[in-house]
C-alpha cells in the first residue's frame, strides 16, 4: 500500500450517508468505491481489493451483520468497520464479535472517521510487514500464542480468533504483568494517535475472555485495573499451597493433663453455673482457661473452680 492510494469500500443504502463518507475519505486522498446492497458486496471486493470496507448494518437484501460474516468467511482480512445507526450494545457485541474490527455510530464526525480509518490501515501495514517479532511464541500456563503463525492453542485445542482479538491479545500477553491504560491499548493495537470515547476495548476484551478463560467470570489470564485500564497476568506453574498457620499450630490442650476439647466451636460452660447443670453438660469448666474444656469423664480437680 506504500505510494499507493488507500482503497475504500463503503456499503449504505442512503445515497447521502454514501456521498458523505466518500468526500470525507477524498479529502483525505482515498481511493472510494460504493456499494448499496450487500449481495455485491464480495464482488466488488474481488474486482475493487479494498484495504478498508464501511459497511451499514441495514441494507435492503442483507443485513450488515451476515455481509461481514460472508466476508470473514470468504477469507478477506482486511478491516470492516460497521457505520450504524443502531446505539445498542448488542449490535455492537454482536458486530465485533462476527468479526468487525470497530463500531461506529452515526452521525458520526468527519475527523473521528479519519482518524479511525488512519489508524486501521496503518495498523494492517504493519501487520503483513516483514518485520516479525523476536519471541514467536508466548507461553503461559496451558495457553499458547504464536505470533508468526498467528495462532493461540489452549490445552483442549486451537482458539478461533479474529484480525483485532488476536492483535490485541498478542500485546497484552507480550507486556504481561505490566498495567495498560486503555489510551495506550487503543494507540498499540488499534494506531488511534489520540484518545476516542469507544467501548470496543471492552467488548474485545470479553470476547478474549470467553475463548481463552476457563472460568470468564473470574479470569485468571486477562485482569481488570479499575480506573486504568487492563493487566495480562503472568502466570507461572502450579505450586503447592504452603500450610496455613492454625495446621502448623499444635492442638490447644486443657490445663488438666491430657485432656483436650472435643468440639472447639462450641462454646464453654461458665463457672457461675451449677455443679448439678455442668455435670449434666458434655464438659467441664476449666479454671485456668475458660476457652478450654475438660472432658465429661474427667472430675474437677485443684485446677477447677469447685
Amino acid at each position: 500500500m506504500d505510494g499507493q492510494q488507500v482503497r475504500v469500500l463503503v456499503v449504505d443504502d442512503d445515497a447521502l450517508i454514501r456521498k458523505a463518507v466518500r468526500l470525507t475519505c477524498e479529502s483525505e486522498g482515498y481511493l472510494v468505491q460504493e456499494a448499496e446492497r450487500g449481495g455485491d458486496v464480495i464482488d466488488r471486493i474481488e474486482k475493487f481489493h479494498p484495504e478498508m470496507v464501511l459497511l451499514d448494518l441495514m441494507l435492503p437484501d442483507l443485513s450488515g451483520f451476515d455481509v461481514c460474516r460472508e466476508i470473514r468467511r470468504a477469507g478477506y482480512k482486511m478491516p470492516v468497520v460497521i457505520l450504524s445507526a443502531k446505539h445498542e450494545e448488542i449490535d455492537v457485541v454482536l458486530g465485533l464479535e462476527i468479526g468487525a474490527d470497530d463500531y461506529i455510530n452515526k452521525p458520526f464526525r468527519p475527523r473521528e472517521l479519519l482518524a479511525r480509518i488512519g489508524a486501521h490501515v496503518r495498523k494492517a501495514k504493519e501487520t503483513t510487514g516483514e518485520h516479525a517479532p523476536d519471541d514467536e511464541k508466548l507461553v503461559f500456563r496451558g495457553l499458547t500464542i504464536d505470533t508468526r503463525e498467528r495462532r493461540v492453542a489452549h490445552d483442549d485445542g486451537d482458539i478461533s480468533l479474529t484480525h483485532t482479538e488476536f492483535d490485541l491479545l498478542a500485546y497484552l500477553a507480550s507486556n504481561a504483568g505490566k498495567v495498560l491504560s486503555r489510551e495506550r491499548i487503543l494507540r498499540s493495537a488499534w494506531g488511534y494517535e489520540h484518545p476516542i470515547e469507544t467501548r470496543v476495548i471492552d467488548v474485545h476484551i470479553r470476547n478474549l475472555r470467553r475463548k481463552i478463560e476457563p472460568d470468564p467470570g473470574h479470569p485468571r489470564y486477562i485482569l481488570a485495573v479499575p480506573g486504568i485500564g487492563y493487566r495480562f497476568a503472568s502466570l507461572e506453574p502450579c505450586r503447592s499451597r504452603p500450610p496455613s498457620r492454625l495446621s502448623r499450630c499444635p492442638p490447644r490442650r486443657c490445663s488438666v493433663p491430657e485432656a483436650r476439647s472435643r468440639d472447639r466451636r462450641r462454646r464453654p460452660m461458665r463457672w457461675r453455673r451449677s455443679r448439678s447443670a455442668c455435670w449434666a453438660g458434655s464438659h467441664w469448666p476449666c479454671w485456668r482457661r475458660r476457652s478450654s474444656l475438660c472432658t465429661p469423664t474427667q472430675r474437677p480437680t485443684s485446677s477447677c473452680r469447685w
